[in-house]
């Protein structure tokens, strides 16, 4: 009989356990998600540390809606400075920044031959010139965001420049609003 009592005492406090640590998943399953699906985004505080620019160039062509379980927003487009060194490795990231927080979208660069058809002048090569991404909104705080463009080169300074685009966000919403 005593057997019987510690092994209802053990069942017990794995039956505790186990509630436990589903209250605890539940309750965290979306940072998990994010994190095991590649869409959690660092917050950062600061963006004074950036140079801003006026020269650069850009256009976003696509940016969605929100899609799937995830929230998931596709973007596309292309991105220079036109200061930019001949045959330089070029990176480009969109930034979201509020008030007082500030999210970087990374991007993958691909090339863009129809950029230098548009601006022979500047005898651009079309690598590194074109940039598409995603982002989960329901990594990102619920607020109101100014919509930015970063763009580098290889081992020199990032330059910033406004889209003039503000977005609202929340969990489930991703529109653009006029300012």
């Amino acid at each position: 009989m005593s057997n019987q009592i510690i092994t209802k005492k053990v069942k017990n406090k794995f039956l505790a356990l186990f509630i436990l640590l589903g209250i605890t998943l539940l309750f965290s399953s979306t940072k998990i998600v994010l994190i095991a699906s590649g869409y959690v985004l660092e917050k950062k505080i600061y963006l004074d540390t950036f140079v801003f620019s006026n020269d650069i160039k850009f256009n976003i062509e696509r940016l969605t809606d929100p899609e799937g379980i995830l929230n998931i927003v596709r973007f596309e487009g292309w991105a220079f400075n036109s200061n930019y060194k001949p045959d330089t490795e070029r990176h480009v990231s969109l930034i979201l920044k509020s008030n007082n927080i500030v999210y970087e979208l990374p991007t993958i660069v691909g090339s863009r031959p129809d950029v230098p058809k548009a601006f022979v002048e500047l005898n651009l090569q079309p690598h590194d010139l074109g940039f598409s991404g995603e982002f989960s909104i329901i990594a990102i705080e619920d607020g109101a965001y100014e919509l930015y463009i970063k763009v580098w080169e290889t081992g020199e300074e990032a330059t910033l420049k406004s889209t003039d685009r503000y977005f609202e966000i929340s969990r489930d919403q991703f529109k653009e609003v006029k300012r």
